[in-house]
C-alpha cells in the first residue's frame, strides 16, 4: 500500500508530491486557486496517477496512461498541466493522420471580422437581385456567385474579389502544433496512440530516447532536438477493439507507465470520489455525516450497477442503461453544484440517480429496483437528516 499525499503551496507556486516519505517538488508557473477542490475529485489511484505524472516530468521520461475509456486518463494530464501552469497541446489520433501531423502541413488562412465584412458588402451589390441571398452564409453566397450568369461588369467585379481575398489559395504551409512544442518547449499529449499510423510511432519513438529527435527528412530538414521544458504524455486503450495493433515495445520500454484501471467495481473509489463532492459542495462541515451518506450513496450505485448489468445480460439484444466513470462524474457534479438546504438533500440525491442511471422512457421494468435502492437511500437519510436537525434545535 502507497502512503501518498499531493499538496499546493499557493504563496510560493510550487507542486509537493509525497511518495512514502520522499518528497517531490515541482514548481508552478501559476496559481490554481482551485487546487483543493479538484483533489478532493479524485479517487486514490487517480491521485497516484497524478504521482506518476510528477515523476515521469522530474525525470524527463514520456509517460504513457493505459486504461479503458472514462477512467480519467486525458483528464488527469490536462489536470496536472493546469496545476504547473503548463501549456498542453492535444492531438487525438487516428488511422488517417499523416506524418504532416507531426511536421508541417497545409493550415487554411481563415478571414478577419473585416475581411468578411468587406466581401459580404461586395457580394451582395454584385448579386444584384439574386432572392434569399442574405440568408447564406458567406461561403454559401461565393459558390452561388460562382455558379451565377452575372453580366460582364457583375463578373468583372466579382473577379477583382477574388484576386483580392484569393477565395481559393488560402492555404499556407506552417508547422503543426506538434512541432511547435518540439521547438518551445511546451507539452503535448498524443490522445490515443492505439489509433496511430506506424508513421507516426516511428517518429514518436525516436523522441523517447536517450537523445530524443524529432526526424524531418521530408521536409528537407536536420533533425531537431527538443527544447528544455518539453514533455511528451500518451493515452493508450488496449481494450479498443478498433485499434490497428498493439504498440511496439520499443516505445513501451522508452516510456513511463501506469495503468489507470475501471474504479466502477471499486465501491471504497467510488465512496472517496462521492466524499469529495460532498466536501466540495459545502453541506455540512460534519466529516462522520458526510462519510456516512458517501457510503450509503457508493452501496446503492454499486447495487444498481450489478441489477443493471444482470438486466442486461437477459436481455443481450435489447438496448440497456450503461453505467460507466463518466456517468458517476455526471452525477456527482450535478447535485454538488446545486446550493441547497441539508434536509432537501435526500430528494436531490433521489432524482439524480433517476436522470443519470436510469434514463430511459421505459423505467416501469426498474420500478422494484428504484422501490429497493434508491427510494429506500431517500428514506434513511431523510431520517438521519431530520434527526440531526432536531437535535440542532435541542442544543
Amino acid at each position: 500500500m502507497f502512503d501518498l499525499d499531493i499538496n499546493y503551496k499557493n504563496n510560493i507556486n510550487e507542486l509537493l508530491l509525497e511518495l512514502n516519505g520522499k518528497s517531490i517538488q515541482l514548481d508552478s508557473n501559476e496559481v490554481l486557486d482551485n487546487f483543493e477542490i479538484e483533489k478532493n475529485c479524485l479517487s486514490f489511484d487517480q491521485k497516484k496517477c497524478l504521482i506518476i505524472l510528477g515523476l515521469s516530468v522530474k525525470s524527463k521520461l514520456p509517460c504513457i496512461l493505459q486504461g479503458p475509456t472514462g477512467v480519467g486518463k486525458s483528464h488527469l494530464i490536462k489536470l496536472f498541466a493546469r496545476i504547473l501552469g503548463k501549456k498542453l497541446h492535444i492531438i487525438v489520433l487516428n488511422k488517417h493522420n499523416d506524418i504532416s501531423l507531426l511536421t508541417k502541413r497545409n493550415i487554411f488562412k481563415s478571414f478577419d471580422k473585416n475581411d468578411e465584412k468587406d466581401i459580404d458588402i461586395n457580394i451582395n451589390k454584385i448579386s444584384g437581385n439574386i432572392d434569399n441571398i442574405n440568408k447564406l452564409s458567406l461561403k454559401e453566397k461565393i459558390k452561388l456567385l460562382h455558379e451565377s450568369n452575372l453580366d460582364d461588369q457583375g463578373m468583372k467585379k466579382f473577379n477583382e474579389l477574388k484576386e483580392k481575398y484569393k477565395f481559393i489559395h488560402r492555404f499556407k504551409y506552417e508547422k503543426s502544433k506538434f512541432l511547435k512544442a518540439v521547438e518551445e518547449g511546451e507539452w503535448i499529449l498524443l490522445d490515443g496512440i492505439e489509433n496511430a499510423p506506424a508513421s507516426i510511432i516511428e517518429r514518436v519513438t525516436l523522441l523517447c530516447g536517450e537523445k530524443p529527435e524529432l526526424n524531418l527528412y521530408e521536409n528537407g530538414q536536420e533533425s531537431i532536438h527538443p527544447k528544455e521544458g518539453f514533455q511528451l504524455f500518451m493515452t493508450y486503450n488496449p481494450e479498443r477493439i478498433n485499434h490497428n495493433e498493439s504498440i511496439p515495445s520499443i516505445l513501451l520500454d522508452k516510456c513511463l507507465i501506469y495503468y489507470l484501471d475501471s474504479f466502477m467495481n471499486n465501491q471504497q473509489a467510488i465512496s472517496q470520489i462521492i466524499y469529495g463532492f460532498l466536501v466540495n459542495s459545502d453541506y455540512s462541515t460534519n466529516i462522520d455525516l458526510l462519510l456516512e451518506i458517501s457510503s450509503r450513496i457508493s452501496n446503492v450505485q454499486n447495487q444498481i450497477q450489478k441489477e443493471l448489468e444482470k438486466e442486461s445480460e437477459k436481455n443481450i439484444d435489447n438496448e440497456s442503461e450503461i453505467i460507466s466513470e463518466r456517468t458517476l462524474t455526471k452525477f456527482c457534479k450535478n447535485w454538488s453544484f446545486l446550493k441547497v438546504n441539508l434536509i432537501e438533500i435526500p430528494s436531490l440525491i433521489k432524482n439524480n440517480f433517476l436522470y443519470f442511471y436510469f434514463p430511459s422512457n421505459n423505467r416501469k421494468k426498474y420500478d422494484q429496483m428504484i422501490n429497493n435502492t434508491i427510494n429506500e437511500l431517500h428514506n434513511r437519510m431523510q431520517k438521519t437528516f431530520k434527526f440531526i436537525k432536531s437535535f440542532r434545535a435541542k442544543y
